[in-house]
């Protein structure tokens, strides 16, 4: 049965040394408070790089010729990969990605890895497959860097009660300035996930806007630009912010089944379902869309009953393209 929109309803641990407070000296103090600063980055130091040890462990030791690779990265076509997991080594990667030329991978402690083709060809082909099948997960496979929209831009660090009638005159200004025509664009409702921070934008929001053509890089100048007493972001669309998550998902609900619903907001490119540190399935799943207008429209069937169970959808707002 097709899924339906929801109706919208408007302590430091004190120095036993330090027990007579009345002889400690201001400059003492400090002291001890900047030891114990150096003590704690010193740890949190420590536990990053074992967990980069644990994700990467082959149970090989480097050699001569691997640091010569590594040294040789900026020649080579850096693929990334998301939806992977925590229990998931390096080797596994290698093995699922063996009839590839690949040099080496880098993986992180939790779901992401870079993955370092010597074959152009061979990482354009693996780029057309979108996701590729490793151990328990599929993972979803990105350019690096990200793959640009210069016809669409992404509008962050609005007001949470921005309307598209307040935004639309800074987006008409921008339509004129590059002689084109505004498209479509809209707010992007409910919470968004901000994967660079990994904290939600609740009182934050986000709106997007296409256009009839690409446009300029001078129109990234419109960063931090003050609406509403706000500094808003202005950035080109991306590959990785074209997702949205459905949430609390039917457990006999497969990639296949809700392909059929999410199909619904627009042109699917690919669906994974979410994996535990165990890769284990999660009752979510990952849907990423052909353009920004279907993210927008897929956030109306937010509460969609699916298998008897209502969903909640969420926008997952990618990571943006760092400047070199």
């Amino acid at each position: 049965m097709p899924a339906t929109p929801k109706d919208k309803k408007t302590p430091t641990k004190p120095d036993t040394k330090q027990n007579n407070t009345k002889n400690a000296t201001p400059s003492g103090a400090k002291g001890i408070q900047k030891q114990q600063k150096q003590q704690k980055s010193k740890d949190l130091k420590e536990e990053a790089e074992k967990l980069f040890k644990y994700a990467n462990n082959d149970n090989t030791t480097t050699t001569e010729e691997e640091e010569t690779t590594s040294s040789d990265t900026k020649n080579m076509i850096q693929v990334h990969l998301y939806n992977l997991y925590a229990e998931l080594r390096v080797p596994q990667i290698k093995q699922a990605l063996s009839s590839f030329s690949i040099s080496h991978i880098e993986k992180d402690a939790f779901n992401k890895a870079i993955v370092y083709f010597t074959n152009e060809s061979d990482a354009q082909e693996f780029l057309k497959l979108r996701t590729v099948p490793i151990e328990k997960t599929k993972a979803i496979i990105f350019h690096h860097p990200l793959k640009q929209y210069k016809d669409s831009l992404l509008i962050t660090n609005l007001g949470s009660d921005m309307t598209k009638k307040e935004l639309e005159p800074y987006l008409n200004e921008i339509a004129k300035k590059y002689s084109c025509k505004l498209v479509s664009y809209d707010i992007i409702p409910t919470m968004s996930t901000n994967e660079e921070s990994t904290t939600s934008s609740a009182f934050s929001a986000t709106a997007y806007a296409t256009f009839s053509k690409e446009l300029a890089d001078d129109v990234l100048e419109y960063n931090k630009t003050l609406i509403q007493g706000k500094k808003a972001g202005f950035r080109y669309v991306n590959e990785s912010d074209l997702r949205v998550q459905y949430n609390q998902v039917h457990k006999t609900v497969t990639d296949e089944i809700l392909i059929e619903y999410a199909q619904e907001a627009g042109k699917v490119e690919y669906v994974v379902q979410a994996k535990d540190d165990q890769g284990m399935n999660k009752p979510q799943f990952i849907v990423g869309y052909t353009s920004i207008a279907s993210v927008r429209n897929a956030m109306d069937y937010d509460g969609a009953d699916i298998y008897g169970k209502p969903v909640r959808i969420s926008y997952l707002r990618g990571s943006e393209k760092k400047k070199k």
